[in-house]
């Protein structure tokens, strides 16, 4: 009968196994997120009190309208470029999560598609533990993002004639990444589904008309509650 035994350094590689794994991927990428929405909501709050400082300086006639919208585009894009910043470590650690669970270096357990880790221990061959790794070649991946839209007019969005914070865009979907060859990491496909939303918000109450073969601004003869170009892209 052959005797089976496990070794020192197999025992440890279940051990480690089984203590990485309390940390799933979806808890990481969940912090992650959760430090990114964060960061973006301390930035618009900030962003929410200067432009009331600034309604309040307009109303007091300190500044005058133009001013007021002026300083309010210079807010808008400054906190968005501290937005850019502050979480480009946290996304770039974010990228380097989904590289390694698509290269198979995450240890998790996903029961819907069946992906897992294994660590075998069982009969000793030439002194050498037996380690058996199994990974999904398909990984997906959910897709929302949001920003700010606008059109540069005299070389400055400070003299667009669209609202800054109203004219936005949000766009969500489903991507997948196959890894093309069965044991080789060098190639991957991505591929995926996503529907975007783009909106220009003209200011002063103005609405797009038709003239001729151009379409243009005008003011509107009413006080209207909403007025924007929408594009909608699958």
């Amino acid at each position: 009968m052959k005797k089976i035994t496990i070794s020192l350094v197999a025992l440890l590689c279940l051990i480690l196994t089984s203590a990485n794994a309390q940390e799933t991927f979806e808890k990481r990428t969940k912090e992650i997120a959760d430090k990114i929405e964060k960061i973006t909501l301390e930035e618009k709050d900030a962003l929410r009190i200067e432009v009331e400082e600034i309604n309040d300086k307009l109303e007091t006639g300190v500044i005058t309208k133009q001013e007021a919208e002026d300083q309010k585009i210079a807010a808008a894009e400054k906190r968005a470029k501290n937005i850019e910043e502050k979480t480009a470590l946290a996304e770039d650690e974010l990228r380097q999560l989904i590289q390694q669970k698509i290269d198979g270096k995450i240890e998790y357990k996903d029961r819907k598609m069946g992906k897992y880790l294994t660590i075998k221990i069982g009969e000793r061959e030439n002194d050498t533990t037996k380690v058996t790794r199994k990974t999904s070649r398909t990984a997906s991946q959910f897709v929302f993002a949001t920003g700010l839209n606008n059109l540069v007019t005299d070389n400055s969005v400070s003299h667009s004639d669209y609202r800054t914070w109203g004219s936005h865009f949000y766009e969500w979907g489903l991507t997948w990444n196959t890894r093309i060859a069965k044991e080789h990491n060098l190639l991957h496909a991505k591929y995926g589904l996503s529907l975007m939303y783009n909106n220009l918000r003209p200011t002063e109450n103005r609405i797009f008309v038709e003239s001729g073969n151009q379409t243009v601004l005008e003011t509107s003869p009413i006080q209207l509650k909403d007025s924007r170009f929408r594009n909608v892209y699958l």
